[in-house]
């Protein structure tokens, strides 16, 4: 097993971060041009603790994941915590936490935190996932200052 991590600073407060890590379209927004989800349209408007979806994943608009699971395991504001438990195709194990802390009042820091488990193909998964996140925190940059 591997971890990935990746954590960008952001001017923005932790309150409004967290509102947009909660919304299934952020996700779908910060992975447009790497991902692309066949249930979107099932997805909850809002990611809650215990919330399970199921969806095909297309990368790079070429190899498709079939029936990718995701799990929401803690929704915690308390904190600033989301994790989640993901497996599908040859990712065996691919346990997420998205940490929201802050720093300032107006200012705070987003950690993306992944342990992997993909078998021999571990280490391209890891490439992908460590390319993928700081990708996305780029593109959550964009959305918090819009």
């Amino acid at each position: 097993m591997v971890t990935v991590r990746v954590s960008s600073e952001y001017p923005v407060t932790q309150e409004h971060l967290w509102k947009h890590l909660l919304r299934s379209s952020t996700l779908v927004y910060v992975t447009f041009d790497m991902q692309e989800f066949s249930a979107v349209e099932s997805f909850p408007e809002q990611w809650q603790e215990g919330t399970e979806v199921v969806t095909d994943v297309k990368i790079f608009g070429l190899a498709t994941v079939k029936d990718y699971k995701i799990k929401f395991t803690k929704v915690d504001e308390s904190v600033g915590e989301i994790h989640t438990e993901e497996s599908g195709g040859s990712v065996k194990k691919w346990n997420h936490i998205m940490r929201a802390e802050r720093i300032t009042p107006k200012s705070c820091r987003y950690t993306d935190e992944v342990e992997i488990q993909g078998g021999v193909a571990t280490p391209l998964i890891y490439a992908y996932a460590s390319y993928m996140y700081r990708r996305r925190q780029r593109y959550l940059r964009e959305l918090l200052l819009i």
